[in-house]
């Protein structure tokens, strides 16, 4: 006897064993069995490892707009441990790979050295207090507009081309339009135009750690993108740079993280994904958050620098249990008939977008990724989709002649003697 033909009578000995099932039992049995598929979806997305990392993502965005002084952006700086520039992709070509991803929040990406603000590092001959932080960069090819000149990858305004020579100093650094009042101020001048373009070429001094060096002005960054102002936001006092700094600093790779869960789950799985934890260290940025927060910063760290399995036994059991009571559900939708009646077809639909609805609501009134997760909704729509998709084949001829062959009621078999 062939394959076929054995499932085939296995097939018409079972449905022969369900037709025995009383009506309401069948029906019972085919909505239980659906409804409860969706429902363990549920538990097997809250022990997915995956979710902790949603979590941790909402914890950041928690962070961002509760625990921020601003109210819009917070931040995770990495380090490397084996030396400054040892980092798996070049400042250029981050900044450029986060540029497209989320067109409506281009502030995603920095590469800064004294990010939380941990080293003492101020201007000597302006009063505009301690803790630079600086954002630098390799590449310093400013493409010209109408008025003002753009800086080659980061979003900042400058006003002037720029010029890039070291002189008798340590190295060069772009002002902001603030930092060059201060200084045009201090020097007894008045601010004009013609006094902005005197200070490019010239130096200012820095003193980092308690050491003096000499630096070369060689640009003026207007305060008018929204780079400047949440870079402002978050760090404060900052200079743009080149890459060469003393050695008693650290180079970092700066995240902004923001509202967005689904943005803040990105950027977590990029830093696990390319920054393996022996390596790097991980540090939550506290410049701009609001005083005696409480900050539960060992969860973050823990999400950040654990491996976690794809799935895990819990997580399996409740899906495979799921994934057996959405196959039974299928098999009463074709062996009861249901799959052309009608009435049956909207109780179903409808019953799981109730659910959906009711967990959904659950979701937003506890805030809680565990109550409804990203793996959730996955499999949950994967099952209302095969659900939609079945009953469309096998009712096709019914669409195209709006629901000619479908049925309102069950038939009752007539007896015949």
């Amino acid at each position: 006897m062939e394959f076929k033909e054995k499932i085939s009578n296995l097939y018409r000995k079972i449905a022969k064993k369900t037709n025995a099932i009383p009506e309401k039992g069948k029906k019972t049995l085919f909505f239980s069995s659906l409804i409860l598929a969706q429902i363990l979806v549920f538990p097997a997305g809250a022990f997915a490892p995956q979710t902790k990392i949603e979590e941790a993502a909402q914890y950041m965005s928690e962070i961002s707009t509760e625990k921020t002084i601003d109210g819009q952006y917070s931040y995770i700086l990495v380090e490397s441990e084996e030396g400054n520039d040892s980092f798996p992709n070049t400042i250029y070509n981050e900044y450029y790979f986060w540029y497209p991803v989320f067109r409506n929040s281009k502030n995603n990406f920095m590469a800064t050295v004294n990010g939380n603000k941990q080293n003492d590092i101020y201007f000597q001959d302006i009063l505009l207090g301690k803790q630079l932080t600086f954002i630098y960069s390799n590449v310093f090819s400013n493409k010209e507009y109408e008025d003002y000149y753009k800086h080659e990858f980061y979003d900042f305004n400058l006003m002037f081309s720029g010029y890039h020579s070291f002189g008798g100093n340590y190295s060069f650094c772009y002002l902001t339009q603030n930092q060059a009042d201060e200084l045009i101020l201090s020097k007894g001048k008045e601010i004009k135009s013609e006094e902005y373009e005197s200070l490019i070429g010239t130096s200012v001094t820095i003193v980092i750690e308690e050491v003096v060096y000499q630096w070369s002005i060689a640009n003026i960054i207007l305060e008018t993108s929204d780079l400047f102002s949440a870079c402002k936001d978050i760090f404060g006092d900052f200079l743009i740079t080149h890459q060469k700094h003393p050695d008693v600093l650290k180079k970092e790779r700066c995240y902004i993280f923001n509202e967005y869960d689904f943005q803040n789950r990105y950027k977590i799985n990029y830093l696990k994904d390319n920054y393996d934890a022996e390596a790097y260290n991980y540090i939550l940025g506290k410049n701009n958050l609001k005083e005696n927060e409480i900050i539960d910063e060992n969860m973050l760290m823990n999400v950040l620098i654990t491996k976690y399995d794809t799935l895990n036994i819990w997580s399996i059991f409740f899906l495979l249990v799921s994934i057996l009571l959405f196959l039974a559900s299928c098999f009463f939708l074709f062996t009861c008939d249901y799959i052309k009646n009608l009435k049956m077809i909207i109780f179903s639909i409808s019953g799981q977008l109730l659910l959906y609805l009711l967990i959904y609501v659950l979701f937003i009134v506890f805030n809680n990724v565990y109550i409804f997760s990203y793996f959730s909704l996955i499999f949950f729509t994967i099952f209302l989709l095969i659900h939609l998709l079945l009953i469309v084949i096998f009712n096709i001829g019914s669409f195209l002649k709006p629901f000619g062959n479908l049925k309102f009621y069950e038939k009752k078999n007539r007896n015949t003697n």
